[in-house]
């Protein structure tokens, strides 16, 4: 048996972010394990700037999302001031005010950026290094230190996330339990919440969900395709991301 720390997310908008150059700002249609990461940090007070704790969350918890639904594609178009080039004589800008503040040399970038709409996605992290504790980070994801979101910060948490240890001989078993809980603390919600929440649970009626998981021998299930993510974290100051491996099954649900 395996501890399992599960959490479900759901929001109007969501984004999680690949790799962007330039004008297209891209997302995957899950989330990423930085994103979680960032997540567990912000609800644990990690500042942005300590780069080592950042760093000992990511290679010390494995991650694994379950998608129920992964929403709309919305793609919102943007245009963004940046600061013209700046004379050899000018004092160097450290700030984007200071950046902006010479209302006669500024330029345009017109950029897009993607959001997904109505997603639901399961979430599990397990503990590879044993000064981590699970509970310690369940109680912090139910009274997150900062604020959190999914994956940008227009992109708010429209349920609580009911984070729950679940005990488990594989994964897809932890998965399973976790929705079995879930389904059953569903039917004693009020008729207000339950209507809130039937919207992204269209995919379930299809019996069917997409896994994305980290290496792991009693994943409990069949891998269908494995790619390379650059998603885990080298340095949060610098936005450097390391290539990690990832499997991907699709499964249908047990009643």
């Amino acid at each position: 048996m395996k501890d399992y720390l599960i959490f479900r997310l759901y929001g109007p908008l969501a984004a999680w972010g690949t790799i962007a150059v330039g004008e297209e700002r891209p997302s995957f249609r899950f989330p990423t394990k930085s994103a979680i990461m960032g997540l567990c940090a912000a609800a644990m007070g990690i500042r942005r700037d300590a780069d080592p704790e950042h760093i000992r969350l990511s290679q010390g918890l494995g991650f694994a999302v379950k998608t129920f639904e992964s929403g709309s594609l919305l793609r919102d178009y943007h245009t963004i001031q940046t600061p013209g080039r700046a004379g050899k004589n000018s004092a160097p800008k450290v700030t984007r005010r200071q950046e902006l503040s010479d209302r006669l040399n500024l330029g345009t970038i017109l950029s897009s950026r993607d959001y997904y709409c109505d997603s639901l996605h399961d979430v599990a992290i397990w503990a590879k290094d044993s000064k981590l504790s699970l509970p310690e980070l369940r109680e912090h994801l139910q009274r997150p230190k900062f604020q959190l979101y999914l994956g940008r910060k227009a992109c708010t948490i429209a349920l609580p996330l009911k984070p729950e240890i679940i005990a488990a001989e594989t994964l897809k078993a932890g998965f399973q339990k976790y929705k079995e809980l879930q389904a059953a603390a569903m039917e004693k919600e009020s008729l207000l919440q339950a209507l809130t929440v039937k919207p992204p649970f269209a995919s379930l009626e299809r019996n069917s969900a997409t896994y994305h998981w980290e290496d792991k021998p009693d994943s409990g299930l069949a891998s269908q395709a494995r790619v390379s993510r650059r998603d885990a974290i080298l340095s949060r100051q610098r936005w450097q991301f390391l290539g990690r491996n990832e499997s991907y099954a699709l499964e249908k649900e047990s009643d």
